[in-house]
């Protein structure tokens, strides 16, 4: 009896180390932390096309996101993620430079939070293109994981106008990927 009372206060003092206070901007919040293992296991098990996407857009070259990945443009983490949104989503203090020192202040779970409410606000703003789902439209079979994908890229609004001209507007990024690419990803499972 004794050592099953030691295993568990070992399990609850290790549980209760993890725990660690944060701040973001003007909020602050109590964080359990997770290594960037657990995260990855987290992610991929319960967003399988967000790791796919993660993997792709941070360079993971090891088959893992790079949660730490930046680039000149300003955008950050796994998800390269704008500044501007890190900011929308209540991270004041995280700006490219600030995260390039410390890629610590914004943790993967952080990532993955304002990742999902980019994703739920794009779905409402790309209601209207529900129609196509399920059709081929330039050639591309429309998905709704395509259509979120493309918004990551270029933005709800700007994937609306893709459709309001027929495909002929198709911006790309500063790597020289297409909204159109990005609406040609294919995906199982739905974000």
């Amino acid at each position: 009896m004794k050592k099953l009372f030691l295993i568990f206060v070992i399990i609850l003092l290790n549980f209760m180390m993890d725990i660690s206070f944060t701040s973001a901007g003007k909020r602050s919040t109590i964080d359990i932390s997770y290594s960037q293992f657990d995260i990855n296991k987290f992610v991929k098990k319960n967003y399988p096309e967000l790791y796919k996407l993660a993997i792709r857009e941070s360079g993971g070259s090891s088959g893992q996101p790079n949660y730490k990945a930046y680039n000149k443009w300003g955008y950050i983490g796994a998800w390269a993620i704008g500044e501007k949104y890190v900011r929308y989503y209540g991270y004041k203090n995280v700006t490219l430079e600030a995260f390039k020192n410390n890629s610590n202040i914004f943790t993967p779970e952080a990532q993955l939070e304002i990742l999902l409410k980019m994703i739920n606000r794009n779905k409402k703003h790309i209601r209207c293109l529900d129609k196509y789902i399920g059709r081929e439209f330039n050639g591309i079979f429309i998905t709704q994981n395509g259509l979120i994908y493309a918004c990551h890229l270029a933005g709800a609004g700007n994937v609306i106008k893709y459709f309001k001209t027929d495909g002929k507007f198709d911006p790309d990024d500063n790597n020289g990927v297409r909204l159109s690419d990005y609406l040609n990803l294919k995906s199982k499972k739905g974000v």
